[in-house]
């Protein structure tokens, strides 16, 4: 008891203002997770701001902080931040500086086809392209060879996703993991657009059988998928309050 009152007391001369500013759940929240509480500092809607997957990915690697080498996350820009600045060219990443702070032995990167290059950060390097393009994607690899972990927080359409993950599963190191966020959360323009059966009925697909039937993968690459694959564990999105069944995606490489 006088232990969880002392983190109160700590986390409260540490950040008065997240601590006042929300209700009693939440106040438990930030307390426990300290993932959570960077989030909501950089700006991130990964937090308590919108999403909260904070709460499942500080379960995933608390222990595992000093472990984490190499981070890579596809899609950078905060939909607040994006509406309320317009235009073109961005000088904050909020979830770079979050994974770079709770990763403090890590390299972290990003990918995205907004101009961040008047952006400084204590993140490694972001790389500028096209998500639905493998060239664009496959750039990558000339900086960095592997990555621990790699998430997808970009247009989440599906057959965006796909593609990603077909492209860059074969990045992640053996026992690291691949990311897909928002598997609930299809654009409007996406199925006209870039018609693909949803990345969330073949993750389950591949629970059942084994096998990775995106029409999008090239032989080769379901190749790899089907034998590099180790497990695949869904968790839910609290966005708004609501609990989003199989919102978020951790695919774990052999």
């Amino acid at each position: 008891m006088f232990k969880d009152i002392f983190k109160v007391l700590q986390f409260f001369v540490k950040h008065p203002r997240s601590f006042m500013n929300v209700n009693l759940w939440a106040r438990k929240e930030l307390i426990r997770n300290e993932l959570t509480v960077l989030a909501d500092e950089m700006g991130s809607d990964k937090g308590l701001k919108k999403h909260l997957f904070t709460r499942i990915y500080g379960d995933l690697f608390i222990d595992k902080r000093d472990q984490v080498k190499s981070v890579l996350e596809i899609g950078l820009l905060c939909h607040s931040d994006q509406n309320t600045i317009g235009g073109e060219k961005f000088s904050t990443v909020p979830s770079l500086e979050m994974w770079a702070k709770y990763f403090p032995s890590a390299k972290v990167y990003g990918f995205d086809d907004k101009d961040f290059s008047s952006a400084r950060g204590t993140w490694e390097n972001i790389f500028r392209g096209d998500q639905s393009k493998r060239e664009d994607l496959e750039g990558i690899t000339n900086v960095q060879d592997s990555f621990d972990m790699i998430i997808d927080d970009a247009l989440h359409a599906s057959y965006h996703q796909q593609i990603t993950f077909s492209c860059l599963f074969g990045l992640v190191k053996p026992g690291g993991c691949f990311i897909i966020e928002d598997l609930h959360f299809q654009p409007d323009w996406a199925e006209k657009e870039y018609p693909a059966e949803k990345t969330v009925i073949l993750l389950e697909k591949f629970q059942r059988t084994g096998k990775w039937e995106s029409d999008i993968s090239t032989e080769a690459e379901k190749s790899m998928i089907e034998s590099s694959i180790a497990s695949i564990a869904f968790y839910d999105s609290m966005s708004k309050g609501i609990s989003g069944t199989k919102a978020l995606a951790v695919i774990k490489k052999k």
